[in-house]
């Protein structure tokens, strides 16, 4: 039952976003009551912090984890790719984890839960760069959002459409591209 309503819900949310996702409108597509979503989930916030966490294991293990690489230049440059690549394919899963601020954040104080592993990981790649000289000098952290923003901020290009500039069949070879770019020494 759990799947179930976890399910419809993903379906609503990519069909319709945060709106779309209610009590009501959940029990309509598994045909139950409301009432019987609330013996499995506190309410709308539990099923959508839920799905989220849920994306960012996925996320996780398709874009995050690169320790197959040893470089870890390359495995900045495996993940970037990998995050752009997530973003079309499972854009109601990026919508989800990164455009959607009513979703309750998720109490992890031992960075152990997925979306706090993803970035600690990413953070961790990008401190290795920096220690192997492959950027300048920086604060870790710094580094890290700078690049989720170069990441993001192209990822939401591509989902918009708006790099209108390159015929569409060319568009997503710009974006990865841009973000060998951005990812080159200075």
């Amino acid at each position: 039952m759990r799947k179930a309503i976890l399910d419809a819900s993903l379906a609503l949310f990519a069909k319709g976003g945060i709106r779309a996702v209610s009590m009501r409108n959940i029990a309509e597509r598994i045909a139950y009551s409301p009432g019987t979503i609330y013996r499995y989930f506190e309410g709308k916030g539990s099923i959508l912090q839920e799905l989220r966490v849920g994306a960012f294991a996925i996320f996780y293990d398709r874009v995050i984890d690169q320790s197959h690489l040893e470089d870890p230049l390359e495995q900045l440059q495996a993940t970037a790719k990998a995050y752009i690549n997530f973003a079309l394919e499972r854009p109601e899963y990026y919508e989800l984890m990164f455009n959607t601020p009513e979703v309750p954040a998720t109490q992890d104080p031992d960075g152990s839960m997925p979306p706090m592993r993803s970035y600690l990981t990413f953070r961790s790649n990008v401190a290795a760069c920096l220690a192997a000289g492959h950027f300048p000098k920086t604060d870790p952290d710094q580094a890290a959002v700078a690049l989720w923003a170069a990441l993001h901020g192209l990822s939401g290009l591509l989902l918009a459409g708006m790099l209108r500039m390159a015929p569409e069949e060319e568009r997503l070879t710009l974006a990865l591209n841009a973000m060998d770019f951005a990812l080159r020494r200075n």
